[in-house]
């Protein structure tokens, strides 16, 4: 069923998938956030790869949602797939691959895109797909731990562009290494790769 705002659904909301343009989105986390939306997926770009502006607004959105008892994932993402038990596709490419082992972690939604492609024509199954675009609030060391105990994964993938907490990540990736094998490329490591990735999720 179809509601004309999250505010008229009658019942708290798990997930929220938001696709709006930058100037709706605090009033969109504010009416999550009333209705008992604990996790916004933030699809819409606009924000801290664009300028300072956009890296102010991406700020503001992060500080907002904490204040409401949120977790963000993006913004400028393409989503996450789960594949197995309780499937979700909130995903922008239309792509369902089979179920399987592995987990990807990607910056660049299109590098997971093309992951999901190629690994199903060599006969790889996902467990779980998750685009994490400019990490402003949850970021690759928390979505590493979380894999890290999910049944459903036996080996994950992560494409990064930077690293915010260095520390942390490294502490993070040590941890999750004893559990499970873990494949990690790091891009922007020339010059025009770093501009790339600058622009890119503003890494």
């Amino acid at each position: 069923k179809a509601y004309p705002s999250i505010a008229q659904i009658p019942e708290p909301v798990d997930l929220v998938i938001l696709v709006v343009p930058p100037s709706h989105i605090l009033s969109m986390i504010q009416e999550c956030g009333r209705n008992g939306a604990r996790v916004a997926v933030v699809i819409t770009a606009g924000f801290g790869e664009v300028d300072r502006r956009g890296k102010n607004l991406e700020e503001e959105m992060v500080d907002l949602a904490r204040g409401l008892g949120m977790r963000l994932m993006g913004p400028n993402c393409q989503g996450v797939v789960s594949i197995g038990k309780s499937p979700l596709y909130a995903h922008m490419p239309p792509q369902f691959p089979r179920s399987g082992p592995v987990a990807v972690v990607s910056q660049s939604g299109n590098l997971a895109t093309s992951l999901i492609e190629i690994g199903s024509t060599m006969g790889l199954g996902f467990s779980r797909v998750i685009s994490s675009g400019n990490e402003a609030d949850l970021q690759t060391p928390d979505f590493l731990e979380a894999l890290a105990e999910d049944p459903q994964t036996e080996v994950i993938l992560s494409y990064l562009e930077g690293v915010k907490e260095g520390r942390k990540f490294f502490q993070t990736v040590r941890k999750v290494s004893f559990k499970k094998p873990l494949l990690i490329v790091k891009g922007g490591q020339t010059e025009a790769g770093v501009k790339a990735a600058f622009s890119h999720t503003g890494a």
